[in-house]
């Protein structure tokens, strides 16, 4: 709130770095979700059951093919989100937030 001179009950929610890299990049891009299932406008959009087939079928079959992995999962998808959502950053996101909320509500 400080970093950003932020109104007070106002918090940051997404920080996007927006940029381009010098010269030639050097590894192929990594392919993306469309747009439309990522891009949210006013309110969160619940994915049905449908949508979320739809979103994961350019990814192919491969993406839920069994593979040993470190952290117990069974798939590749399991894997992304045990990384990310036990990452010491995520972990650290929770926290703040939760301190944020918690002072926002104390007024």
């Amino acid at each position: 709130q400080r970093m950003f001179n932020l109104p007070r009950y106002t918090f940051p929610a997404v920080l996007l770095c927006l940029g381009k890299p010098k010269g030639k990049p050097l590894q192929k891009r990594t392919a993306r979700f469309d747009r439309e299932f990522i891009v949210h406008r006013d309110s969160y959009q619940h994915l049905s059951t449908e949508q979320l087939d739809e979103m994961f079928l350019p990814f192919g079959s491969r993406s839920f093919e069994e593979h040993a992995y470190p952290n117990g999962a069974q798939n590749i998808v399991q894997h992304n989100y045990i990384r990310k959502f036990t990452a010491d950053f995520s972990i650290e996101m929770n926290r703040s937030v939760r301190a944020m909320l918690d002072s926002w509500v104390a007024g």
